[in-house]
C-alpha cells in the first residue's frame, strides 16, 4: 500500500483444516462451507476425503471466501473421516450430515454424545460403499478473529461491528475490556 492510498476495508481473517466432503465453487471443509474462484490458491491437488487446511476471509454477512487451500494428507483407500451434526441416533445406525453411518460393538464412542452434536466420524467403507463408523468423537466448534471490542455484555460481545453471542462452552482466551 502506498501512503497516499487510503485504507483498506478491514476484514476477519478464517482458518482451519478438516476433511474435504465438496469441492468445486464452493467447499466443504469440516462442515464450513467455503466460496472459492480463479483467485483461489489450491495446493496439492485436494480430492473428496482428503485432509486439507484452508485460509480465507470472512465476507459480510458471514459467508467465507477461502483464499489459500493446501493438501494435508490423503484420505487412505477404503476409510473415511468427516464432521456433521448427529440428526438421528439407533443401536446400529447413525444418522450424520445425512449420511447413514453404521454403529457395532467396535465402535468407539466419546461419551455424551447425542442428537445436535457436532461429530468428527472416522471409519472403513463396507460391501456396496457402506460406512462403519470405527470412531465418533465430539468436535469443538467455533471460530477466531481480532477485532476492537466494543462492548461486552453477559451473552453478547461486539468486536469491530461483529456481534457474538457467547455462553458456558465459550472460550475466552484474555480478559478484554471494551475499547481494547
Amino acid at each position: 500500500m502506498l501512503l497516499d492510498e487510503p485504507p483498506v476495508e478491514p476484514s476477519f481473517r478464517v482458518t482451519g483444516e478438516g476433511a474435504v466432503t465438496q469441492k468445486g465453487d464452493v467447499w466443504l471443509v469440516a462442515g464450513r462451507t467455503f466460496a472459492a474462484d480463479a483467485a483461489t490458491v489450491v495446493v496439492g491437488d485436494p480430492q473428496i476425503g482428503d485432509w486439507v487446511s484452508v485460509e480465507g476471509r470472512l465476507l459480510a454477512g458471514g459467508a467465507a471466501q477461502a483464499e489459500r487451500i493446501e493438501l494435508v494428507r490423503r484420505a487412505a483407500a477404503g476409510r473415511f473421516a468427516f464432521v456433521g451434526g448427529v440428526e438421528s441416533v439407533s443401536a446400529t445406525r447413525w444418522t450424520i450430515a445425512g449420511r447413514a453411518v453404521n454403529i457395532d460393538a467396535h465402535t468407539q464412542i466419546a461419551p455424551g454424545l447425542g442428537l445436535g452434536a457436532l461429530v468428527r466420524v472416522e471409519g472403513h467403507l463396507g460391501d456396496g460403499g457402506t460406512l462403519w463408523a470405527d470412531s465418533l468423537q465430539q468436535v469443538m466448534s467455533g471460530f477466531q478473529f481480532v477485532g476492537v471490542v466494543q462492548s461486552i455484555a453477559p451473552d453478547q460481545w461486539r468486536a469491530s461491528d461483529i456481534t457474538v453471542t457467547v455462553g458456558v462452552t465459550t472460550t475466552i482466551f484474555a480478559r478484554l475490556e471494551g475499547g481494547r
